[in-house]
């Protein structure tokens, strides 16, 4: 079992069976997820020391924000998409895959958002239940987020692609706080 699977139970017991029992996959997935993918997958390259294509003027702005203004944060990174297993009391497996471990111990996420990283969002990650459950599976108490908030700016009409992704890698460079960092969690025992 893994925490994408209870917190899909946790949700709709429906949308569970046509997932996890049915298999039934969706023909097309959100835009939104297909950019927290997209820059999974290029910080992900980044934290190995390489270099991602670019191929998409939001999310290589991203990536490069989080290059320029989370790197020199985040210290050592000692594995990156790391699987996890821990047995579980009943028997079952708990199963995942992290997106980072630092050299401290500490867990690392990296989440994507449309939300300014104010009070409200940084009390929403405090109280995410993914956070407890990597927690519990590595015996730690803390984790460390990263935050990017998607640019909310638009193409131009004849602006081409470059252009583009030079005002969005600029758009991070004015009320920096507001749009990528880091946020640590600690739970006590």
């Amino acid at each position: 079992m893994s925490n994408s699977r209870i917190q899909c139970f946790k949700s709709c017991r429906r949308k569970y069976e046509l997932k996890y029992v049915e298999n039934i996959i969706p023909v097309q997935s959100a835009e939104a997820l297909e950019r927290g993918k997209s820059y999974h997958e290029k910080v992900e390259m980044i934290l190995k020391g390489e270099k991602f294509d670019y191929d998409d003027p939001k999310t290589d702005a991203m990536a490069m924000a989080f290059q320029k203004h989370i790197m020199p944060q985040i210290g050592k990174v000692e594995a990156v998409e790391e699987w996890f297993e821990k047995q579980l009391p009943d028997g079952n497996v708990l199963v995942g895959k992290c997106d980072g471990r630092l050299a401290d111990g500490k867990i690392l996420e990296h989440k994507t958002t449309s939300a300014d990283l104010d009070d409200a969002y940084i009390a929403s990650l405090q109280n995410d239940e993914q956070i407890l459950t990597y927690m519990w599976a590595y015996g730690v108490n803390e984790i460390l987020y990263t935050v990017c908030k998607t640019p909310t700016i638009r193409q131009k009409q004849n602006e081409d692609e470059d252009a583009f992704r030079q005002r969005c890698i600029e758009w991070y460079d004015t009320d920096t706080e507001t749009k990528i960092g880091t946020i640590n969690v600690y739970r006590d025992d």
